[in-house]
């Protein structure tokens, strides 16, 4: 009987190791990654803007909209592939060896939406280099969303419910991508619905922002 209580009492002490080192990952996924992603975007348009090469890439049959998106889709693979895959699947092997990893679908569905996370902040710094020709204002925006968070949400809380904070962000309740993979159900999908909005909304300004300026 002893060594059976002990037994469950290290399978408890396991999961909640687990559990803990999952919730981590996830939180430091969902600041660290837009970190890298704004630290990416940043020069995207800035950098070609100085140096001349978008003048030269509009000098040929190339519309305004393709550029822009070529910048997003060819980014935005390297970031999903090598800052949210690969994290993950390094994340999933360390709690495999902890014990019992979490259940494997749960596990990727949290993980989009870490990545749908990142793609926000990308997004945003492109749109921010097509807004301004100086790159201080491009990081310094982001970053200030990105680190900000707890002032913004304490300040309002509703904003978990239409930002990406909701995503990932630690708040009155578990993040989102943290719930989803553990498998439980979610509360609400407005941060998802609002995050893809807020995408799309980035890419409509910065190519209509890009058709209207001159090289």
């Amino acid at each position: 009987p002893d060594a059976t209580a002990e037994e469950a009492a290290a399978m408890r002490a396991a999961r909640d190791t687990i559990a803990d080192g999952l919730e981590v990952f996830i939180i430091m996924a969902g600041l660290a990654i837009p970190v890298g992603v704004t630290i990416i975007g940043q020069g995207l348009i800035l950098d070609e803007k100085k140096s001349g090469t978008l003048e030269w890439v509009l000098s040929k049959p190339a519309s305004r909209t393709a550029v822009i998106a070529s910048k997003l889709i060819a980014n935005a693979l390297g970031i999903l592939v090598i800052l949210v895959a690969l994290q993950g699947v390094l994340a999933y092997l360390q709690l495999a060896l902890k014990g019992t990893p979490p259940a494997l679908l749960p596990f990727a569905g949290g993980m989009a939406l870490v990545g749908l996370n990142a793609l926000f902040y990308l997004a945003l710094t492109v749109m921010l280099g097509v807004l301004f020709n100086g790159r201080g204002a491009v990081i310094g925006i982001a970053m200030l969303l990105i680190f900000g968070y707890q002032i913004f949400v304490g300040i309002a809380p509703w904003l978990l419910e239409v930002t990406p904070y909701g995503l990932v962000a630690q708040g009155p309740t578990q993040p989102l991508a943290v719930l989803l993979a553990e498998g439980q159900v979610l509360p609400s999908v407005t941060p998802i619905v609002a995050t893809v909005v807020w995408i799309a909304a980035f890419v409509a300004v910065a190519i209509w922002r890009f058709r209207q300026q001159e090289f």
